[in-house]
């Protein structure tokens, strides 16, 4: 057997509206996006080839699923426009329906079933539709008859159906794998994932990869964090689904709300707003000010003047680089010139600044993967201070008095 996913078109118009760019096929339920968990069903299902078809295709969809090993299938990928059946679309690609059973999964709808193999327990033929206008559903072609599969449906075509789904998702998986490691089935957590001091969880709560809570935040159940997402200290978050590469101010009281970057949409009236002030709500990838360059190019010409005999000894005698600190010394003086005439960094301003002498992970003992590193200087970017500058610097600087490894570059 075979399948087709189309996310479709006529009933994602709310998708349009609040999350212009956001492709219908990518948009996370639970954690997964929508596609994700229909190849989950395929697999389930021992299909042999998934046909994914997207009228606003986004190449990171073919980058994130890959061509389907992970689920021991094959997914072929078919940028389309809007179609009204099947049909019409495999005639976009020059190519006939296959002779094969084909499981069709019509607009953006999950089955809502104990077990996935009752999806063909109740199968009847479907009528002709004008205009050859196909409902959103599942359907089964075979033998050139087209029958829809009755079984009660998850939906997502409006602001609140789209909210109410991933809440019950997250409170009742049911055959859904929901993404995280933990052994309570009402908390997953990615990888990468910090808690700052004093941070209050409670479930059901999935957090992914790359995210951070900070200090004294409470989240208080019913919350979905997805990747790569800072919620700034001392905030309050319950009842929400926040979409990844997103940033929540300090002190921010979130509720009933889905939030993607700057655009806050409201549940309960479905009104969304675009927020100006990144104080509030953001970008991760586009945190913080440079304010303090002056500051920086200071203190760099001061570490100039302190470490000239050290890197002068290790340049002068190759023994010495063998040692931690002069090996240190001679790895980040070059640099140190940059800094004071304001062409880099002293310490990595964000995941975007590829110029730079220290960076927020140097004065951790223990190494951490670049994905952590790189959301960690997004934290210090969004903390940053004449405080932590000297902070970051100083700890490096004995770190590396005692510690072999150069930082990762």
């Amino acid at each position: 057997m075979k399948a087709c996913l189309y996310a479709g078109y006529q009933n994602n118009g709310w998708i349009w509206e609040t999350l212009p760019g956001k492709s219908p096929a990518e948009m996370p339920i639970g954690g997964k996006s929508w596609a994700r968990h229909a190849i989950d069903m395929c697999s389930l299902l021992e299909v042999t080839d998934v046909f994914i078809a997207d009228c606003f295709f986004h190449p990171e969809l073919k980058e994130s699923l890959g061509d389907g090993a992970f689920w021991s299938t094959h997914i072929h990928y078919l940028p389309s426009t809007d179609v009204g059946c099947p049909r019409q679309l495999f005639e976009q690609h020059e190519g006939r329906l296959p002779d094969d059973d084909l499981l069709i999964f019509w607009g953006q709808v999950l089955p809502d079933l104990p077990d996935i193999r009752q999806l063909f327990d109740d199968m009847r033929p479907v009528p002709p539709q004008p205009d050859d206008m196909l409902p959103d559903g599942i359907y089964l072609l075979r033998d050139g008859a087209l029958r829809q599969c009755f079984c009660p449906l998850l939906r997502m075509d409006s602001v609140k159906s789209y909210f109410d789904l991933n809440m019950r998702l997250l409170n009742a998986p049911g055959i859904y794998n929901l993404p995280g490691f933990s052994s309570d089935s009402s908390f997953g957590i990615g990888r990468n994932v910090i808690t700052l001091f004093g941070c209050q969880l409670k479930t059901p709560l999935i957090v992914q990869d790359n995210s951070c809570i900070g200090r004294s935040t409470v989240i208080d159940g019913d919350v979905i964090i997805g990747s790569n997402v800072l919620i700034d200290d001392r905030s309050y978050v319950k009842r929400a689904v926040i979409l990844g590469n997103t940033y929540i101010g300090r002190r921010m009281h979130i509720e009933d709300k889905i939030i993607s970057g700057r655009t806050v949409i409201d549940v309960r009236s479905g009104a969304h707003v675009d927020l100006e002030d990144h104080f509030l709500v953001g970008d991760t990838a586009d945190r913080g000010a440079d304010r303090f360059s002056v500051a920086e190019s200071v203190i760099a010409l001061f570490l100039l003047i302190w470490l000239l005999p050290g890197y002068l000894l290790a340049l002068a005698f190759k023994w010495l680089r063998k040692l931690p600190f002069f090996k240190y010394v001679f790895h980040i003086y070059p640099a140190l010139p940059r800094v004071v005439t304001g062409n880099a960094d002293l310490v990595r301003n964000g995941a975007r600044s590829s110029d730079y002498v220290f960076r927020f992970s140097d004065q951790w003992i223990l190494p951490q993967d670049d994905r952590y590193q790189d959301f960690a200087d997004v934290y210090f970017r969004t903390h940053r201070s004449i405080r932590a500058i000297l902070a970051v610097v100083t700890a490096s600087l004995l770190k590396r008095m005692f510690i072999l490894t150069e930082p990762k570059r």
